[in-house]
């Protein structure tokens, strides 16, 4: 299902690529350039130049997410399923998604929100892959995967929702990867309602039932699987 989302998506923002062999980039208008710099990312911002760690250390909202995926990747390296095979393939895999990142440096509009993105579903994947990163400490902004089971769909789509600067959840169904901005609700009504989009795609969750909706996917309805 969501091939369709994807090439909706992918028109609307610019001929991202979508394939389960890469990490596809969905752009959301979520930072604007010239935020004042307060946090510290991970790496000595005096000794940059590539856009994509310009951009980093430009902003706080992306370093937290730098900061996130730095403490889930030590976490995970010294987290109770691993062993010198998993540590290696561990490092591989972030020196492989440092690619990925980078691939970003190539966006001429909105570069935060494309590096944003790759942030999220790297965290994304920490916290599914090993047991070290599924920490849910006060000190961290991320929490998942939360399992859901949609109606007429098979598989099971995963959800890791971030509460930072940048209020995020990244989506996985199989390959098929999406990450949303939550959406500020005003009627205080539906409070207990939380709601993310990115102009094409809405998800939104209450308790333990979840909705999907966008290009060719209209209204289908999740639950959450419990522990």
């Amino acid at each position: 299902m969501f091939e369709c989302l994807a090439r909706c998506v992918r028109s609307s923002s610019g001929g991202a690529s979508f394939a389960s062999t890469c990490v596809p980039v969905f752009l959301m208008s979520l930072v604007s350039p010239g935020l004042a710099q307060s946090l510290q990312p991970s790496f000595n911002c005096m000794q940059i130049e590539a856009r994509d760690e310009q951009a980093i250390c430009s902003d706080d909202r992306l370093a937290e997410l730098d900061l996130e995926l730095d403490r889930l990747y030590r976490l995970a390296m010294d987290g109770p399923d691993m062993n010198d095979a998993r540590r290696w393939a561990l490092r591989k895999d972030e020196i492989e998604w440092l690619s990925d990142r980078r691939a970003c440096r190539k966006v001429r509009d909105d570069i935060e929100s494309c590096v944003a993105n790759a942030y999220a579903l790297r965290i994304h994947a920490l916290r599914e892959d090993y047991a070290g990163a599924r920490d849910d400490s006060p000190s961290g902004i991320s929490a998942g995967p939360v399992n859901y089971r949609c109606e007429g769909h098979p598989g099971v789509l995963r959800a890791v929702f971030f509460s930072g600067k940048m209020a995020l959840v990244s989506l996985v169904w199989g390959a098929r990867e999406l990450v949303l901005e939550q959406f500020p609700l005003t009627d205080t009504a539906r409070h207990e309602v939380e709601i993310w989009n990115n102009g094409a795609v809405m998800f939104s969750s209450e308790g333990l039932a979840a909705n999907l909706t966008g290009p060719g996917v209209q209204d289908v309805r999740c639950q959450k699987i419990r522990d």
